[in-house]
């Protein structure tokens, strides 16, 4: 390539090449073939979980991250029913306005998440605010309204303890039957990693 060095001409080869392993395997490696390292990583997570959640910090963020990559969401969140309140309790969230989606508490039966508890049973929502379930005052205090939405209850034998909400397929698309049934099986390996809650 004209006025490019061979040096950046192979770390960009290496980078973009189109066999898999004899590609540049991560951003820290372009960086040191380019002759620059990364330094530390720094910034604050987009996992967040209340000050006081109902079971492990790292282990719920660590959820909400998995199942937002797993069914290739924008966001992620975990609510779990408040058995005094009966109140349905977001413990944790990822991606933007998850700060101000830990915490709110909705009561039984209210919003897209609180109908999938009530039943016990997976919604999927193709546009949210057209849906007379959809918490747009959530939404707004967020400043994030989401376009699809899935939701799936998180059961422990017939009873829903709690509810995964993804939003927002990173495609643009909708969610799916076969969403669903992922997002199922993920929230059976969620209620199982919460133990006894």
């Amino acid at each position: 390539m004209p006025g490019v060095s061979p040096e950046l001409e192979e770390a960009l080869r290496h980078a973009l090449d189109i066999r898999p392993e004899r590609r540049l395997a991560s951003v820290d490696a372009l960086g040191a073939a380019l002759g620059a390292p990364l330094g530390m990583p720094s910034g604050k997570s987009l996992a967040l979980t209340i000050d006081e959640p109902a079971a492990q910090r790292g282990l719920l963020e660590a959820i909400v991250r998995a199942a937002a990559g797993v069914l290739d969401a924008a966001a992620a969140s975990i609510a779990l029913v408040d058995t005094t309140t009966n109140e349905l309790v977001y413990q944790a969230a990822w991606g933007l306005g998850a700060d101000e989606i830990v915490g709110v508490r909705i009561d039984h039966g209210v919003g897209i998440a609180g109908d999938a508890v009530a039943r016990a049973k997976t919604v999927l929502v193709g546009n949210c605010r057209e849906d007379p379930r959809f918490a747009s005052q959530i939404a707004a205090g967020t400043g994030y309204v989401p376009h699809t939405m899935a939701v799936v209850p998180l059961r422990r034998g017939e009873r829903a303890i709690g509810a995964l909400s993804v939003l927002d397929r990173r495609d643009g698309e909708p969610f799916s039957p076969a969403d669903s049934k992922r997002g199922e099986y993920f929230a059976d390996l969620i209620v199982a990693a919460l133990g006894q809650f």
